[in-house]
């Protein structure tokens, strides 16, 4: 077993610094990957299917170290979909709806986002609703650090799709499922291999775990 780079005090979230391709195989006891994987690594925009190529390759190395549970929740740009949708086959689509986005003369705008969701027997809780309204205006008034933060709303939403006990991000970036699962009392392991995304993350979900110890006082 590998050690984390930071632990709760109460054990609950774990979080790494590193590669995940490094660290996935020392891992073990997660019921449930939830994560939006790089996706604006200079492809969007170009039609040369070579560049397509290396990023779904990419996507596909990704998967296939993370491939250690059933439950699987994998979020992406509706850019990328018709580029590595044959990476999801046979798993549920998911829309996350954005209720803001600029409007720009010279594009369409990119108004939602699809996740692939994969999941084991006994584990949907069946609201039957497949999306979820991502609050983007509330993303201007919490700055996370990071150019490309999920809304905290939708992966709350997602987690509380299912009774998934421990889930693991290994695309932590600035936190935000780590943040979602104190909130929804679900255990967490990040993966992160940005220095500077790794404290954000550590100081977003340490000051989750605050406020969740200050409700339970004044409860």
């Amino acid at each position: 077993m590998m050690e984390p780079d930071w632990t709760s005090d109460d054990g609950s979230v774990k979080l790494y610094c590193g590669d995940c391709l490094d660290v996935l195989p020392h891992l073990g006891g997660v019921d449930a990957v939830v994560t939006d994987p790089p996706w604006n690594c200079g492809y969007f925009g170009k039609s040369d299917n070579v560049d397509w190529k290396i990023y779904s390759d990419m996507l596909a190395k990704w998967k296939s170290a993370a491939d250690i549970c059933e439950g699987q929740c994998w979020f992406l740009s509706t850019k990328s979909i018709t580029n590595v949708a044959n990476q999801f086959q046979g798993w549920k689509p998911f829309a996350s709806v954005k209720n803001f986005s600029q409007m720009t003369r010279k594009s369409l705008p990119n108004c939602w986002d699809i996740a692939w969701i994969r999941y084991g027997a006994n584990e949907y809780r069946a609201n039957g609703r497949n999306w979820c309204v991502a609050n983007t205006a509330g993303m201007l008034r919490e700055k996370t650090g990071h150019p490309t933060p999920r809304t905290i709303n939708v992966m709350q939403y997602v987690i509380e799709l299912f009774t998934w006990p421990v889930v693991l991000d290994p695309f932590m970036g600035s936190g935000t499922t780590g943040v979602a699962c104190v909130r929804t009392n679900r255990k967490f392991i990040g993966i992160e291999i940005d220095k500077g995304y790794f404290e954000i993350a550590k100081r977003r979900i340490e000051k989750a775990i605050a406020e969740k110890s200050e409700l339970l006082v004044y409860a």
